[in-house]
């Protein structure tokens, strides 16, 4: 595969700067709707499902239509892909594939990827929980993460309406405001989780759709 250095001007970098940024919030969006699933309520909305919500979110709001929906919708298919790779159990053996290649077909720039697969290996990422375990033991708790983002880290209050966006929490009850990530982040912090078997406490289904703020 052939590799070319872009040397794009002024204008053409806030392009593909927005570029990016379309694609990385449709990719957040994505992530986002994943994470709503548990076991027992169905399948997550797949691409071409996602694709179609696409189309609706680009139809109402003018800043994401005014990018790419190429791009975009890439976005939606590495998603897919990444989602289909982990499943299959392919983030770290396939990140730290060799890339020496074979006699006929010797790898590219096979020293520098070497010295990224240490980097990752020695990270050992499949093992943090083991190793905290073994270096504080009986003083890890794994919180179980279910509701964590729709608890209100403040009151305690739960309800699938205060997770306004990936972004932003706001208390349907107290008003407590918060990043979202940083709310969930207390929740866990606390030890606390909400059980729940398929639906929330509203009662409501948490497969959502894609929903998009103004930019």
């Amino acid at each position: 595969m052939s590799r070319y250095r872009l040397m794009p001007r002024l204008a053409q970098e806030a392009i593909l700067g927005q570029h990016c940024a379309h694609a990385r919030y449709v990719w957040n969006l994505a992530v986002e709707q994943q994470s709503w699933w548990r076991p027992g309520r169905g399948s997550v909305p797949g691409y071409c499902a996602q694709a179609a919500q696409l189309t609706e979110a680009r139809a109402e709001f003018g800043w994401l239509a005014s990018g790419s929906q190429m791009v975009q919708q890439q976005a939606l298919r590495d998603f897919a892909q990444a989602m289909a790779n982990y499943f299959a159990g392919m983030r770290i053996p396939s990140m730290t594939r060799s890339a020496r290649g074979t006699l006929a077909q010797p790898g590219q720039n096979v020293r520098q990827k070497a010295g990224l697969n240490r980097g990752i290996l020695t990270s050992g990422w499949g093992l943090l929980a083991r190793r905290l375990e073994d270096k504080a033991p009986d003083r890890v708790e794994k919180v179980p993460p279910a509701y964590t983002s729709q608890r209100c880290s403040e009151c305690g209050h739960v309800s699938a309406d205060s997770r306004e966006s990936q972004a932003l929490f706001r208390c349907t009850t107290c008003g407590y405001t918060e990043h979202a990530d940083v709310n969930a982040a207390k929740n866990t912090a606390a030890g606390h989780a909400v059980a729940a078997r398929g639906r929330s406490p509203l009662g409501k289904r948490l497969n959502r759709e894609l929903q998009v703020l103004a930019s």
